[in-house]
């Protein structure tokens, strides 16, 4: 395919989803599909075992509303479901129950489509997932575009009690058009909640790509605010969250500070290991106080075994000591090795 040439004009955060996909097999479906009683109470039997993927308000009721089938999948219908209790505007909440075995838009069964989007992790050309899968080029390329279309935060999350308190975040540099851009990335709890495309890694740049994560997660629950950020030593990155959340703690990743300087010691390596096992050191003190003593232990070391560059960043991680410290206020807060 010629190369993309991709707008920069950024989009509003994505509309809360309206698609509950739900674990069964396709025989499984179509057996029941047609059968009130029996899609009733397989429906019944997923609100009990994942009431994470429905709107809380379903233990309401609800009602079986209508149905849907398509010219590309004639031989699949979903069923879509009313809430008995209606949103906060009186409009009536209705949603589609889909199998996990169709993909949105009714462009293909999963199994159809896993292998080629598996591909795709390592460069596979769309060219080449033609030549093995059949279809088109434009068909792969619009079916891994698509999956950009959804909420990252609603996706992972859907219960409002369970959006992180503790995240960390960083920017990641990649390429558009040719140009050097930055995907502003938010993880919390071991899961990606946040990549938005900065075209600047300014302030502004920042605050509008990070702006993304925060319209989704307030989507999920309007109050949201975390407690603390995990970034590197960027100031664009931390005002960027500070614009955002004015009441979130940065929280100063040590793993940075240590990058550096091991990044100073690559010409004198017989150096490194009596570095890194000094700088591990005081990260790994089990409360403020001796993590205070361990730097300034770090910083004597370095005076009198070190010069130069490696001096120089030892002694900026030594200045920074009262913000590395905060992480041992709040002792769910990440401080990634």
């Amino acid at each position: 395919m010629p190369q993309r040439n991709c707008t920069k004009t950024k989009t509003k955060v994505t509309k809360p989803n309206k698609r509950i996909t739900l674990p069964i097999s396709m025989k499984n479906y179509t057996a029941i599909v047609d059968d009130c009683v029996a899609y009733r109470e397989w429906l019944d039997e997923m609100i009990t075992e994942h009431a994470e993927l429905f709107p809380k308000v379903i233990t309401s009721g609800y009602t079986l509303h209508d149905n849907r089938s398509s010219g590309k999948m004639e031989d699949v219908r979903l069923r879509r479901i009313c809430l008995k209790e209606r949103n906060e505007n009186g409009k009536k909440q209705v949603f589609t129950i889909a199998p996990s075995g169709v993909m949105p838009y009714f462009v293909g069964y999963t199994d159809d489509v896993e292998k080629a989007m598996f591909l795709r992790r390592f460069n596979v050309p769309f060219w080449g997932l033609t030549y093995v899968f059949g279809r088109d080029d434009d068909y792969w390329y619009r079916m891994e575009n698509q999956f950009g279309c959804y909420s990252i935060v609603q996706t992972a999350v859907k219960d409002p009690e369970k959006l992180p308190k503790h995240l960390l975040a960083d920017e990641k540099v990649t390429w558009l058009n040719g140009e050097k851009v930055v995907v502003a990335t938010t993880v919390g709890d071991d899961c990606v909640l946040g990549a938005s495309v900065a075209l600047n890694a300014d302030v502004k740049g920042l605050s509008d790509a990070y702006q993304h994560f925060k319209d989704e997660a307030q989507q999920v629950n309007p109050n949201y605010a975390p407690e603390t950020v995990n970034t590197d030593g960027w100031a664009a990155t931390q005002k960027a969250w500070l614009n955002l959340f004015p009441q979130v703690v940065i929280i100063l990743c040590f793993l940075h500070a240590y990058i550096k300087i091991r990044d100073r010691c690559r010409n004198v390596k017989a150096l490194l290991g009596q570095v890194a096992e000094q700088v591990w050191d005081v990260y790994h003190a089990p409360d403020a106080d001796i993590f205070r003593q361990k730097a300034t232990d770090l910083l004597h070391w370095g005076q009198q075994n070190t010069t130069g560059y490696v001096l120089e960043t030892i002694r900026k991680l030594y200045a920074k000591v009262d913000r590395f410290v905060l992480a041992y206020d709040y002792p769910l807060a990440h401080r990634p090795l």
